[in-house]
């Protein structure tokens, strides 16, 4: 698999036909009461949401993506004619708000967002809501996103988590009750990538000497990832050194404030590697496995895709000690530490050194391996049949342990 879906591709204005082939496949399965889970906002170019759904057909929930909101009212008139239950499965909440001129317009935008949910749901849709971040990356207005996410979970019938601390991380912005939490941990990316050339080839592809320490940050570039603290981390450790560490920097920049004078600082230092595009799913292996260590330098995070793809390839990591990471990161796969220590990403990426080792490789993949996309994606379709079918208020939070059900 090279990071994108295989075979069956829907696109933009077939929902209603790929629904109800969805539906009848459910059927044809033995499911006489099937679910209907529409998708929104969809992701094509990293594999989680097929990872998530791939097992939900055993389950009797099939997934559809919902390209354009506006189709919700004919997936309600699908739902009538075939009876299925139907579910709409929200993840990022960044464009709702994003690019609004001022607070008056973010919030007539919220308010517009807010009635289509109301609707929907007199309709009798239910909602589920993913919660990818606490708010979204670089938001211009947070109390309006938190004023956002706290009506999305107000009217949700399911909010999934990835962590069992996540309650906890985002009660300074909004509340979610515990008879709606269904936590489903981060499936692993074992197998969603190409993974098929040496470390010796990939150093070689990327001109990098082949006994120094190769420090990897991979993903969007983007303020919130601590791209000053990294730069600066960096040049002392590198200069303690006598240049025999490199850092190679990998992904799309975003057009924040900061960025820029990043990338300009990358290229003039001559032992950082600086690939400033969209990485191909067949080109990601590459910089993992040149790599000996991923730096996940971030102020802030609740979830991190790129921690699970980094052990998902045996690359041990640096990374702080916030949201759900230190539920996956223990000593032999990686090194933690505090955003707010001065010092503290210095001495964590110093401390890797004890992780340049065969034997932590192999630890990082075992850690991965704890997070079998099979079993995890079962688990919440489970998890959104039995809620669908329990009144919220009956219950209390589902957890899935990351090792088995």
């Amino acid at each position: 698999m090279n990071g994108t879906l295989r075979g069956r591709r829907p696109e933009p204005g077939r929902l209603v036909a790929d629904a109800a082939a969805a539906v009848r496949e459910l059927e044809g399965l033995g499911h006489r009461d099937p679910i209907l889970v529409a998708y929104h906002p969809i992701a094509r170019m990293n594999p989680y949401q097929a990872l998530l759904y791939a097992g939900a057909w055993r389950q009797g929930v099939a997934s559809v993506p919902l390209f354009d909101l506006e189709e919700l009212d004919h997936l309600v008139a699908l739902r009538d004619a075939t009876g299925a239950r139907l579910v709409l499965h929200l993840h990022w909440t960044n464009r709702i708000l994003e690019g609004a001129a001022d607070p008056v317009d973010a919030r007539a935008r919220l308010d517009m967002f807010v009635a289509r949910l109301d609707r929907f749901v007199a309709a009798g849709g239910a909602i589920a809501w993913t919660v990818h971040n606490v708010l979204p990356h670089g938001a211009a207005m947070p109390a309006l996103e938190a004023a956002l996410q706290q009506a999305i979970v107000d009217r949700a019938t399911v909010v999934h988590v990835m962590s069992s601390n996540a309650a906890a991380e985002v009660a300074e912005w909004f509340t979610i009750p515990a008879d709606k939490l269904l936590h489903v941990p981060h499936p692993n990316y074992i197998g969603a990538y190409v993974d098929s050339i040496s470390r010796e080839a990939a150093r070689w592809e990327l001109d990098l000497p082949v006994d120094d320490t190769v420090y990897a940050l991979l993903g969007a570039i983007k303020p919130y990832k601590g791209l000053d603290q990294l730069l600066g981390a960096f040049a002392e450790i590198s200069a303690r050194d006598g240049g025999r560490r490199r850092l190679v920097v990998a992904g799309m920049p975003s057009n924040e404030p900061g960025v820029d004078d990043f990338l300009e600082r990358c290229e003039l230092d001559p032992f950082i590697s600086l690939y400033p595009r969209s990485i191909p799913g067949d080109d990601m292996q590459v910089f993992l496995r040149a790599a000996d260590i991923a730096v996940l330098p971030y102020l802030r995070s609740l979830n991190s895709g790129v921690l699970m793809l980094a052990l998902s390839f045996g690359v041990p990591v640096v990374a702080p000690r916030v949201g759900g990471i230190a539920e996956i990161v223990g000593p032999e796969v990686g090194r933690l530490y505090d955003p707010l220590e001065p010092n503290g990403l210095i001495a964590a990426m110093l401390a890797a050194d004890e992780l340049r080792t065969p034997q932590a490789r192999d630890a990082a993949r075992r850690a991965a391996e704890r997070y079998d996309p099979a079993r995890l994606s079962s688990e919440f379709a489970r998890g959104i049949a039995d809620r669908l079918a329990t009144p919220v208020g009956s219950v209390g939070e589902t957890s899935v342990p990351a090792g088995g059900a």
